[in-house]
């Protein structure tokens, strides 16, 4: 591998995810926003499925 484009992480709480990123390591909050439908279903094999993100 050269380089990388993106990571993603899955988590159970995405509050307490924030917190630990923002409060506990001074990450800078973006965006936030939803994502679903058949290019989520072809990238992740979870068809149907729906996900909040943030950047």
């Amino acid at each position: 591998m050269q380089r990388a484009d993106h990571v993603g992480f899955a988590v159970g709480s995405l509050d307490e995810a924030l917190w630990f990123w923002i409060d506990g390591l001074g990450a800078r909050l973006v965006r936030t926003g939803e994502m679903g439908g058949e290019f989520l279903g072809q990238v992740t094999g979870a068809h149907g499925a729906k996900v909040r993100l943030v950047v």
